[in-house]
């Protein structure tokens, strides 16, 4: 399988595919003021051609695009079929045949086989849908959460949906999830949460704001300093899933990921953050022979922590040792059955 990446700082769809020849598959990476236009021409230049689409900020090799476009071609795919999920805050498990019925058309496996997925919200319901799919046919999935409530797929464009797309390589894939921080040794139980709201009252019984601003020996009034270096990490099983903090709410936390009764929660600490992109660049070396092409998604909290401690462009340099990297400034991470936050997921393969 093969990857082409095209861009254009002004957001023009026939320079950005230049040079495309015989796509399987498309990603369209565009901005809100275009998308619906992007969509269409896209479409008209490649009838037929499984194609999906977010509006996002993108990035490529050394530089960032955020209001222009980008699209990535791969070609040479075994199978490809893209699908939408429709109803995605009320019922998305309707239209959970759409895709078993894509695994069978793609004949998937798991060595080769990815699904990548564009979601417009409802995530923690969306990932308990698709993961009893997946998981038991043990297929990887990476995804993210857009703006704008639209998606697009095979050259129409729906609002609260998922738009998604199976990818099968004939050579070898694998699926991947970094993380950048490390839990501390307090482990704590929600004793009060607004699930639906993503509000985190109380843990171990008393107020979430002087747990949090006690043990990190903070005043309140320095909490929003702290939320890219001390996230929450809910645990699900031996691993922890990180789980964003938005804004302190009346001595509450308000959240970016559900949070129930019951769970258990650790505040995070910042790890070697340098020092874990490098090991993950080391793995994927290592799992791979001949890497030809990569495709991640960053947090926008990630983005924004490594554009202000000026690591951002260092970063892209480092990921792009393949000379082939492309990826999304996501709004929220999927990786296989998790929504997880201030992560970076993303496939590689041969």
């Amino acid at each position: 399988m093969k990857q082409q990446i095209g861009t254009s700082s002004t957001g023009n769809l026939s320079e950005a595919v230049k040079g495309f020849f015989n796509p399987s598959l498309i990603i369209l990476l565009s901005n809100e003021n275009k998308f619906k236009g992007h969509v269409e021409e896209l479409e008209q230049l490649y009838p037929g051609v499984p194609s999906i689409g977010c509006i996002c900020t993108s990035y490529t090799k050394f530089f960032t695009i955020e209001n222009g476009i980008t699209v990535i071609a791969f070609s040479d795919c075994v199978s490809v079929a893209a699908n939408v999920i429709l109803e995605l805050s009320s019922m998305p498990v309707k239209y959970i045949s759409r895709m078993e019925n894509d695994i069978k058309k793609v004949k998937a496996e798991s060595e080769n086989t990815i699904c990548i997925d564009f979601a417009t919200g409802n995530h923690s319901c969306l990932m308990t849908t698709l993961g009893s799919i997946l998981e038991n046919k043990h297929i990887s999935l990476i995804g993210t959460g857009v703006d704008c409530n639209m998606v697009s797929c095979n050259g129409v464009i729906y609002e609260d949906a998922c738009a998604y797309v199976f990818i099968k390589n004939n050579g070898r894939l694998k699926a991947y999830k970094e993380t950048i921080y490390k839990p501390t040794d307090l482990k704590m139980v929600v004793t009060k949460a607004d699930s639906k709201k993503y509000i985190l009252y109380e843990l171990n019984g008393k107020p979430a704001e002087s747990v949090y601003c006690d043990y990190l020996n903070i005043s309140p009034n320095e909490m929003n300093t702290q939320y890219f270096r001390n996230p929450l990490g809910k645990w699900v099983g031996d691993e922890f899933c990180i789980m964003g903090i938005a804004q302190l709410q009346d001595k509450s936390l308000q959240c970016y990921k559900r949070i129930n009764n019951t769970d258990i929660i650790s505040i995070l600490e910042l790890d070697d953050y340098k020092k874990v992109i490098n090991n993950t660049v080391t793995s994927i070396k290592n799992d791979m022979h001949h890497i030809s092409g990569i495709f991640s998604m960053n947090c926008t909290g990630r983005y924004t922590f490594f554009g202000n401690v000026n690591y951002w462009k260092e970063y892209l340099k480092t990921m792009n040792f393949a000379d082939n990297h492309v990826g999304i400034v996501a709004m929220g991470e999927h990786f296989n059955s998790q929504h997880v936050n201030l992560t970076m997921v993303c496939f590689a393969f041969e």
